[in-house]
């Protein structure tokens, strides 16, 4: 079963103070009230989901993560059956929707597409795309509460987001959540050498290209420490023309967030999950051979 992890980052930023406001000016409205809300499916094949999210109350487990962030209105977590698999943010009624499809999804695929690899493996695989996709979707959430500009395609300033909070987190499972986020992009796209999917309506969606999507993560991860994650150039996963201006596009991501986000964030919780004793990050961990694999159009 997916999930089964409490999601906490801890996320690292600068000591900035929030945006000065004007002496008569009042204090901005902080109103940090998490709500969950579990609803019965009507598929039988999705009550496994709903019983086991219910019974763990797994929407609590992602307050270290929420409390992060002054929201001004609190912020409400919904697990419903959508008839799709997919995760959404309501803006009208300040909600994070995650459909069970999307839990039944992850574990079947990660079942099916990688049965050479230990339970283990795909279930940390699986757990790592989940925590992904809600910080994805905790992007466009902090954009709308504070009504941060975006210039360009609003899923790639979410993308954005969730990278910039994992990659400035000391948690040592930054490694499953990149694998997730692979394994979430690809999952669909096993052979990259395909056209077959490449249809009119792949071009013309909202969000872009799920392999450029993965492969800006990456260039973010590289740019934000050449030597912590050196190891993507070095085994092939990334490609050395475009790490070449990874470090660039990452200073430009980072002045970003802490002029548009970091002032909305709450310097205390963030000092407190940061000072967390973690253990060092593991580079080895990451299968560094599983897309070439996928390359090949192999994704166990």
């Amino acid at each position: 079963m997916i999930l089964a992890g409490a999601l906490a980052l801890s996320v690292g930023c600068k000591d900035n103070a929030p945006v000065a406001q004007p002496a008569d000016s009042p204090a901005p409205k902080v109103n940090k009230t998490f709500k969950y809300l579990y609803d019965p499916p009507k598929n039988p094949e999705l009550q496994k989901y709903y019983e086991w999210l219910k019974d763990e109350d797994a929407g609590k487990k992602m307050e270290p993560v929420l409390k992060l962030v002054n929201w001004p209105n609190g912020l409400k977590l919904e697990t419903k059956e959508c008839g799709v698999s997919n995760a959404y943010y309501w803006p009208s009624k300040a909600t994070i929707v995650v459909c069970y499809e999307l839990f039944k999804d992850f574990h079947d695929k990660a079942q099916t597409e990688m049965t050479k690899r230990t339970p283990e493996y795909r279930r940390n695989v699986a757990i790592g795309g989940v925590k992904f996709l809600i910080l994805h979707e905790l992007g466009h959430a902090v954009y709308d509460a504070f009504d941060v500009p975006i210039i360009g395609n609003a899923e790639d300033a979410a993308d954005a987001f969730a990278i910039y909070m994992l990659l400035k987190s000391k948690d040592p499972q930054v490694h499953w959540i990149l694998q997730g986020a692979k394994f979430f992009f690809m999952k669909n796209h096993a052979d990259f050498t395909s056209t077959s999917d490449l249809e009119f309506g792949s071009f013309a969606d909202a969000h872009p290209l799920h392999q450029q999507r993965y492969f800006n993560m990456l260039c973010d991860a590289y740019g934000s420490d050449t030597k912590r994650y050196g190891f993507l150039v070095e085994k092939g996963l990334l490609p050395k023309g475009r790490a070449e201006s990874c470090p660039q596009d990452w200073r430009r991501l980072d002045r970003a967030m802490d002029k548009l986000v970091v002032p909305h964030l709450d310097t205390a919780e963030v000092k407190r999950l940061q000072n967390k004793d973690y253990p060092a990050f593991d580079p080895s961990a990451y299968d560094a051979s599983s897309i070439k694999k996928m390359q090949q159009g192999n994704a166990g």
